[in-house]
């Protein structure tokens, strides 16, 4: 078994023929449940854990529930060695299915860092240390580096906070003063937040006097992250909500907040600023230009050797922006508060890395006059395919007048799937199933999809026959 170790990979790559030979010689093995703890918080560990296959989740569960889930680790993956080191581990790792790992001893570890000084710091050291190690080595490895820099890693900057009370102007020459264009706004044990933009808006647009209390111009509705979470995971989640900040909270504390700009900057590759490309694209064109950029920022990640489900959910982002922003510039603006734009399969469950087949659809308000549409939907999917996105196989797109449907005709449409247990039907109900809007009302679609979880309610042979791996996506 312990031929199978790869010794190709980040940090094991850095040894010598006879360290390696070494290692080798020192592994075990050891097998793992689902459900199982593979190492808990406080812990002694055994040794730095490799998988060979199955899926550990690392997560900070505490007195049994579980809090957040930083990362899963898969085939070829090691988690532990930090843990090693320092003597306890600081968070659990649970076998997400049946796993296997190779256990390399903490004291075949502790006796490598002792030989080799650069896999001792690739171990020991903070993240420049690992930088520096990858720059000698040559090669665009930044990538790598990236997903395992926390936010704790130099980019929290210090908030400026005014107290509920304080004028618009007071505020407003505050933040100038300090060269912020945001601040935080105490109201008893909230804190809100007020950007340069909300203050403009206010005074220009509103109208309220400079004297009004900032606190009433406040957004109370805070987008929060831990310092001990990845620096990726911000940068997905900005991307998400397509903010420029998060506030840092630790134990319901706050320590401070995070700009995109530090985490572009941070991580400055072109290929990582397509976010700001796609939100500045004014023409098809120029989305497309965008969009191409996405190619190169896959061949990136898989390039350093990154795994795949580490980089799902920033690239199912991606790929929902440019999706979402084609729809603006091409869907009549008219037309975008009556329909809503849903993308389903594996866009639908963001397990996608390259661009996919298209598997989309289209729900409408009841009544809606739009003679345009099916012309309208045509180019929608035409130009998708331009961008690189290939035409559905099964023809499960916009273009495609069978997935274009009005609210009530969608809904009936999913009851008749669920009732009928022919495979076609099955297919077509696992795959709208999966359905997540990207663009448009998307009340639309959440209306149909309440109705739906009612009807299903009564439907034990849908229950019966739904692939349990798609129960938590018709309860989101």
């Amino acid at each position: 078994m312990p031929s199978s170790f790869n010794m190709t990979n980040m940090p094991f790559s850095l040894l010598t023929e006879a360290e390696q030979a070494l290692l080798r010689g020192s592994l075990d093995i050891g097998y793992y449940q689902r459900g199982e703890t593979v190492l808990a918080a406080g812990d002694v560990p055994e040794g730095v854990y490799v998988i060979l296959k199955g899926v550990v989740s690392e997560n900070d569960a505490d007195g049994g529930e579980v809090d957040h889930v930083f990362v899963h680790y898969t085939a070829e993956d090691y988690f532990g060695g930090w843990s090693a080191i320092k003597g306890r581990a600081i968070h659990n790792f649970i076998a997400e299915e049946e796993t296997i790992c190779h256990i390399l001893p903490t004291k075949t570890l502790l006796d490598l860092c002792a030989e080799n000084s650069r896999f001792a710091d690739y171990f020991q050291q903070s993240l420049s240390a690992k930088t520096e190690i990858r720059s000698k080595l040559g090669g665009d490895q930044d990538m790598a580096e990236f997903m395992l820099a926390q936010i704790k890693d130099g980019v929290i900057r210090e908030p400026l906070i005014v107290e509920q009370g304080s004028s618009i102007e007071a505020a407003t020459r505050l933040m100038r003063e300090k060269r912020a264009d945001c601040m935080l706004v105490k109201r008893g044990n909230r804190y809100g937040m007020v950007t340069g933009t909300d203050l403009l808006d206010a005074i220009v647009i509103d109208g309220f006097p400079l004297e009004t209390d900032v606190a009433e111009i406040a957004s109370y509705r805070l987008i929060t992250t831990a310092s001990g979470d990845y620096l990726f995971n911000a940068l997905i989640t900005m991307t998400q909500q397509h903010i420029e900040r998060v506030v840092v909270m630790d134990d319901q504390q706050l320590t401070g907040v995070v700009e995109l700009t530090d985490v572009l900057s941070y991580f400055s590759s072109h290929s990582h600023v397509i976010g700001l490309r796609i939100e500045r694209a004014d023409t098809i064109d120029a989305l497309r230009d965008a969009a191409a950029g996405l190619s190169d920022l896959v061949r990136a990640v898989v390039g350093q050797g990154v795994k795949a489900r580490f980089v799902m959910d920033l690239i199912a982002a991606m790929n929902g922006r440019i999706i979402a922003k084609l729809f603006d510039l091409i869907i009549p603006p008219d037309m975008q508060p009556h329909v809503c734009l849903v993308v389903m399969g594996s866009e639908g469950r963001g397990e996608q890395i390259m661009k996919t087949d298209q598997d989309n659809g289209l729900i409408f308000r009841d009544g809606l006059i739009w003679p345009d549409m099916h012309r309208t939907l045509r180019q929608f999917s035409d130009t998708l395919i331009s961008f690189g996105f290939p035409e559905c196989p099964g023809n499960i797109m916009v273009s495609n007048p069978a997935w274009v449907k009005s609210i009530g005709d969608w809904t009936q449409q999913l009851s008749d799937w669920s009732q009928n247990c022919d495979g076609t039907a099955q297919m077509n109900l696992a795959i709208a199933v999966d359905a997540h809007p990207v663009a448009g009302n998307q009340a639309l679609f959440k209306t149909s999809r309440n109705w739906f979880m009612r009807h299903l309610q009564s439907n034990k042979v849908f229950l019966r026959i739904l692939p349990k791996s798609h129960w938590s996506l018709i309860r989101r």
